[in-house]
């Protein structure tokens, strides 16, 4: 879906570059698309004197709200192809993360995927030779939610969160920095943009703080989610007058941790797969052995 809204937006840039109009625009891509029953009504409703807000909004889901408030910014200033070619380098940078993140994470879900397919074939008979394995379900179920919540909120899981969060949102307020958007605007916009719900509630505070009157390395470094080397980079970039331009090197840095956080996860992932073969491969041993011995004893 992502690379076909990148698509979209490619095209749209084009065609409103080429001075046709967005109404125009958008019957001819709802017509070449299979699924483009939402953008001819769009259409309609820009032909029958509509708003485009409300030609967005009507859209079944296919433009979000963050999508929603870029175009409109765009429409105001006049550079709605621009905005266009933002939304589409957006979506192809967000959904080759998404991949990145998916190809590394593939082979610790397949395994633990194959340790649940065993244990649903191997459970019935497990039970059979020894009924007393009922007794591990209760602590299984008390200990499986404290230990996950703990693992989402320590160690790799929440570092790799945290840096994907930190660059998609960088990246994002960067180029909105350099289409021209104010500053408030566009650190909400970004905010919105962000797929943790903790950097939002971070930009969130930063807003407040700005509203205040704080200068803006003081906020980040008040919010307290951002690093000291995302705060030196914004006063550097204030100092010089080229914050966009500054933001740029820091986004690749934080790509670059963030295939780090990436490669510290699956070390950590694979060990623990093994781990888990082998206490059920023991489970299954310790209670087949058992049964065998008895069996052959009464021979």
């Amino acid at each position: 879906m992502k690379w076909q809204r990148a698509q979209l937006f490619r095209s749209l840039s084009l065609l409103q570059s080429s001075g046709v109009r967005l109404d125009r625009a958008l019957d001819l891509l709802g017509r070449q698309l299979p699924s483009g029953y939402p953008l001819l009504r769009a259409a309609a409703i820009l032909r029958s004197g509509g708003g485009l807000a409300q030609a967005l909004r009507d859209s079944d889901g296919l433009f979000s709200s963050y999508h929603q408030a870029v175009i409109q910014l765009g429409e105001k200033s006049g550079k709605l192809d621009d905005c266009f070619t933002y939304l589409a380098v957006h979506e192809e940078s967000s959904q080759r993360l998404r991949q990145k993140i998916v190809a590394e994470l593939t082979y610790p879900g397949l395994v633990f995927g194959c340790l649940l397919a065993m244990a649903l074939v191997m459970g019935p008979l497990l039970l059979s030779w020894s009924p007393w394995i009922l007794l591990l379900v209760p602590l299984l179920v008390a200990c499986r939610v404290p230990a996950g919540r703990r693992l989402r909120a320590s160690g790799p899981a929440r570092r790799l969160a945290k840096v994907w969060a930190t660059s998609h949102f960088l990246s994002c307020w960067g180029s909105l920095l350099q289409q021209g958007i104010a500053l408030p605007m566009s650190l909400q916009l970004a905010a919105h943009a962000s797929p943790e719900p903790e950097c939002r509630a971070a930009v969130t505070r930063i807003l407040e703080a700005l509203r205040a009157g704080c200068d803006l390395p003081d906020c980040f470094r008040g919010c307290g989610y951002f690093s000291p080397l995302v705060v030196g980079t914004i006063a550097a970039g204030l100092e010089c007058g080229s914050l966009d331009q500054l933001l740029k090197p820091l986004v690749d840095l934080y790509e670059v941790e963030l295939e780090t956080s990436l490669k510290a996860m699956t070390a950590l992932l694979s060990p623990l797969c093994m781990l888990l073969i082998g206490g059920l491969l023991m489970l299954f041993l310790v209670t087949s052995v058992g049964p065998l011995l008895r069996l052959a004893a009464q021979l």
